[in-house]
C-alpha cells in the first residue's frame, strides 16, 4: 500500500500515534465521506450557534428634545440653588426627573414630561409678553444717563448690557414656545408611546 492511500485511510482500532507500519493494523477503513453542507468532523463537531445582535435603536427627532431639556433644567437648577429659589429649585428637579426617564423610555415618565411641557410652553409665553411691556424701560433709562454726566460710560455700559441680556432671553423663551409644544405632541403619538417600557405588573 502507498503512502498516497495511507494517509486518506482513518485507523479504526488504533489511535493515529501508534500507527507504526500499514503491516501493522488489522484492518483500516476509508474516513466516511463528508456530506454536502457539513463540516469536516461530522457528528463529531456541533454546528455554531450565531447569536444575532439586537437591532440598532432607529434615531428619533423627537429623542433629542429631553436632553436639550435636560441641560437647561440641570442649568436652571444650579442657578436657583445659588440664589435659594426653592420654588423654582422644586420644578427644575422634577423636570430633570422627567427628563431622565423620557431619556430611559420610562413609560410613567412620557406623560409626565408631556404635561410638564405644556406648562413650560405656557409659563414661557407669559413670561416673554411680561418682557415685552419693558422694551421700553431701556431707552428711558440711556436717557437719563445721558441727562446725568456725572454717571459716566459705566452707566451707559450696564443698561447696553442689561438690554442684550434681555434680548437673548426673549429669543430663547420665543424659539422654546414652539419646540415645547412640539415635542409635547410628540409624546402623545402612538408611534412614539410604543417606543416606551410598558410597566411591568407584580406577580400574583
Amino acid at each position: 500500500m502507498d503512502a498516497r492511500k495511507l494517509r486518506s485511510l482513518q485507523p479504526c482500532l488504533l489511535p493515529e500515534w501508534s500507527i507504526r507500519d500499514a503491516s501493522s493494523l488489522p484492518f483500516v477503513c476509508p474516513a466516511p465521506a463528508a456530506r454536502s453542507g457539513q463540516p469536516e468532523g461530522g457528528r463529531l463537531m456541533s454546528p455554531a450557534v450565531r447569536n444575532d445582535p439586537a437591532p440598532a435603536r432607529r434615531f428619533a427627532a423627537w429623542a433629542v428634545g429631553p436632553w436639550v431639556l435636560l441641560l437647561f433644567a440641570a442649568l436652571g437648577f444650579v442657578q436657583y440653588l445659588r440664589h435659594a429659589e426653592y420654588l423654582y429649585l422644586a420644578a427644575a428637579l422634577l423636570v430633570i426627573v422627567a427628563c431622565a426617564g423620557c431619556i430611559l423610555r420610562q413609560a410613567w415618565a412620557r406623560p409626565v414630561l408631556q404635561l410638564l411641557a405644556v406648562l413650560l410652553a405656557a409659563w414661557a409665553l407669559v413670561t416673554a409678553a411680561l418682557m415685552l411691556q419693558q422694551a421700553g424701560d431701556f431707552d428711558t433709562a440711556r436717557q437719563h444717563a445721558l441727562a446725568q454726566p456725572q454717571l459716566g460710560e459705566v452707566a451707559l455700559w450696564m443698561i447696553a448690557r442689561a438690554e442684550r441680556i434681555w434680548q437673548v432671553g426673549l429669543a430663547l423663551k420665543a424659539a422654546a414656545i414652539p419646540l415645547l409644544l412640539w415635542l409635547a405632541w410628540q409624546l402623545g403619538r402612538s408611534t412614539v408611546r410604543a417606543q416606551f417600557r410598558p410597566r411591568r405588573r407584580g406577580r400574583l
